[in-house]
């Protein structure tokens, strides 16, 4: 259970190596060895960070110097301000006594709770909160059958909404916090409008954001960046330009690759422009079977795709930080629905879970229900904030969840401030193939990686071609007919 840990109001038989916090009176911390754990405490208040936090204004920061930036503020402000960092971590708030649990922008340091006699538990990783509170998985046949089929699988094994495999076990979702006295969770984000801005502008302020983030990261830590044909690992890269020397540029030449893949030709080509080190890592074949038993051991229904990647990690790079990037932006293709009216029917047909599971259909509908006026009022898109905290939060994180065990990831990107601007832009600049919001900050950043486009396929460029002669919705719905012959049914129904 490397880097977990356990917020818990009794004495616990501790599975794993660790330092014990006493936070308050009843509760106690058990923390990995491994995790980085910063606290910074006033006359009546203390905050604890589990894991990090970046301010990009200032790189030279350290987890304690930030920590001592927020401790006096309410914790309305507190939440507020979380909003400039980029980081991996949950953030304990202690006010008065009283204890109030948030974390990153995307839920990637997660939080899992369940009660017993109406007091919560708190854990980074279900099956670790199960074992330490006695539960079995669920006999809940909707819950049974997610878990147990191709969709699950497919999924990298990801976690749907809040629910876990677990009846009593849920997780808390990104923007909320939750208050332990009150047994409440709010919503603290969105609370007012977002602003709009245009493409130059927003590309401005985020290569700033981006630039701060990725020398404050490199400056804590020996990092590793992957760099593929795509538009954000490239985003990344610009960032790292006045340090280039101190980052180690690869990608993973797994057995679903070859020299002449798009992953592997485009970024080789690239460095080779550029006179630089580019790294095409080895995927062992054999994995060492006590590693595979502690994999198992940590999560008993992780994917097996990544664990040679993950030994490798381990093997080769558990010093160094891996820096994985996503953005909040929904992917191209589901931008097709109509942002006013879409369903949770078309968003679960899009993901392929439509009329399933009713644990899942639940909890999209009271999602959807809670989110839509939310969002019309915040002049944000359901589509997206579904995207944010959904896909991001489940299976965009659930990698990263099982690698705990070998290295850290953090994704720069993960800043709720830097992903308000990323969405604060007309959809065309952020969702087309051209990815032009991306193009405008890598330009201002370091203008030479351009001089290879990123992902440079037919596909794309009949995508960009159609979204050129403004044909975007055309130009979604073909890309979605391509990729998923689903889609033709529903949009044959749709236009009936």
């Amino acid at each position: 259970y490397r880097r977990q840990y356990l917020l818990v109001p009794e004495r616990i038989d501790c599975p794993f190596s660790h330092t014990k916090w006493q936070l308050t009176n009843r509760y106690t911390l058990y923390a990995h060895s491994d995790l980085a754990i910063s606290r910074y405490k006033s006359s009546v208040n203390q905050l604890v960070l589990l894991g990090d936090m970046f301010d990009y204004e200032d790189p030279l920061k350290n987890n304690v110097d930030i920590l001592k930036d927020l401790i006096s503020k309410p914790l309305h402000v507190i939440l507020e301000d979380t909003a400039k960092y980029s980081g991996k971590y949950v953030l304990i708030i202690i006010k008065d006594g009283e204890i109030f649990l948030s974390h990153d922008s995307t839920a990637n340091r997660k939080i899992f709770y369940s009660y017993k006699e109406n007091t919560p538990w708190f854990c980074s990783q279900p099956h670790l909160l199960a074992k330490v509170m006695g539960y079995q998985l669920s006999k809940d046949p909707s819950r049974q059958e997610y878990y147990r089929s191709d969709d699950f699988i497919r999924l990298n094994k990801t976690h749907l909404g809040n629910t876990t495999c677990y009846d009593d076990i849920n997780q808390l979702m990104p923007n909320h916090y939750l208050d332990l006295k009150k047994n409440q969770i709010i919503r603290y984000w969105p609370t007012k409008c977002i602003e709009k801005n245009d493409c130059f502008e927003a590309a401005e302020r985020c290569s700033v954001m981006l630039k701060g983030f990725m020398e404050s990261i490199s400056n804590r830590y020996k990092v590793m960046l992957p760099v593929t044909a795509g538009a954000d690992s490239r985003l990344l890269m610009a960032a790292t330009g006045n340090f280039r020397e101190k980052i180690l540029y690869y990608i993973n030449m797994d057995k679903r690759l070859s020299e002449k893949s798009t992953d592997i030709k485009v970024p080789k080509r690239l460095f080779q422009k550029l006179s630089m080190e580019f790294n095409v890592v080895t995927i062992p074949e054999e994995v060492d079977s006590f590693f595979e038993i502690a994999f198992d051991e940590n999560n008993p229904m992780a994917a097996k795709k990544y664990l040679p990647h993950i030994y490798n990690y381990y093997r080769k790079y558990s010093d160094r930080v891996n820096l994985p990037g996503h953005i909040a932006s929904a992917p191209w293709g589901i931008n097709q629905f109509e942002n006013q009216t879409v369903t949770t029917e078309e968003l679960n047909r899009f993901y392929g879970v439509y009329n399933k599971y009713d644990h899942v259909e639940a909890y999209y509908q009271q999602w959807m229900g809670d989110s839509r006026k939310l969002c019309e009022d915040c002049n944000l898109s359901v589509i997206n904030l579904f995207y944010w905290e959904e896909r991001i939060t489940n299976w965009g994180s659930q990698t990263s969840l099982d690698k705990d065990m070998a290295q850290e990831d953090i994704n720069p990107f993960n800043s709720r401030l830097l992903n308000e601007l990323f969405l604060s832009v007309p959809p065309k600049f952020n969702t087309q193939p051209g990815k032009r919001l991306h193009q405008s900050i890598i330009t201002i950043l370091w203008p030479e990686i351009m001089n290879v486009p990123f992902n440079p396929t037919l596909k794309t460029a009949v995508k960009v071609l159609l979204a050129q002669y403004g044909l975007q919705k055309l130009a979604e719905k073909t890309h979605y007919m391509l990729t998923n012959k689903k889609y033709e049914k529903l949009y044959l129904n749709r236009s009936a």
